[in-house]
């Protein structure tokens, strides 16, 4: 798990974390939060940004705020010649989610758009659409390592609760 963050008070309404652990590594605070769920649970954190020279695993699960970091990511990806097996990219913005699970980066790649919509991840809904996105990204991890069949785009708005 890569997060170069500390927890701020503005993050408390919308991620898992309590008070008592703002101002703490986001990395190591979410490792903590994972192992009181489950004791057995193996988390390796980076306090820093994911660079793309390693891939630690066969999923790579994205969630970063910007286009220009996924690209960053992607190319960085590219350059080293590191192809995860699944990429899970999960994108907030007001009252829409978007997850896109990929099998390849060129695949990945043709998700990206130059010009995303500006409303962003801190608007008003996050509090609920945070756990929205998560759960239905668990939920793709789960189908991708059980084999089972997956929907390679979710697009859900929570205003209308529909799949896009």
């Amino acid at each position: 798990m890569y997060d170069p963050d500390i927890i701020e008070w503005h993050n408390l309404s919308s991620q898992a974390y309590s008070e008592v652990q703002v101002s703490t590594q986001k990395s190591e605070s979410l490792k903590r939060i994972m192992q009181q769920i489950n004791s057995k649970v193996s988390v390796v954190c980076f306090n820093q940004k994911y660079n793309g020279t390693e891939c630690l695993g066969n999923i790579l699960i994205v969630a970063v705020d910007t286009m220009k970091e996924r690209k960053r990511i992607w190319k960085n990806l590219k350059k080293n010649k590191i192809e995860p097996s699944t990429i899970i990219d999960g994108r907030m913005g007001g009252p829409q989610l978007e997850i896109y699970t990929c099998r390849t980066l060129d695949e990945w790649e043709k998700t990206f758009v130059d010009n995303p919509v500006k409303d962003s991840c801190g608007s008003r809904y996050i509090c609920y659409i945070s756990m929205v996105i998560g759960a239905l990204i668990a939920n793709q991890v789960k189908r991708v390592l059980k084999g089972e069949p997956f929907k390679k785009s979710i697009l859900f708005n929570i205003d209308s609760l529909q799949i896009l």
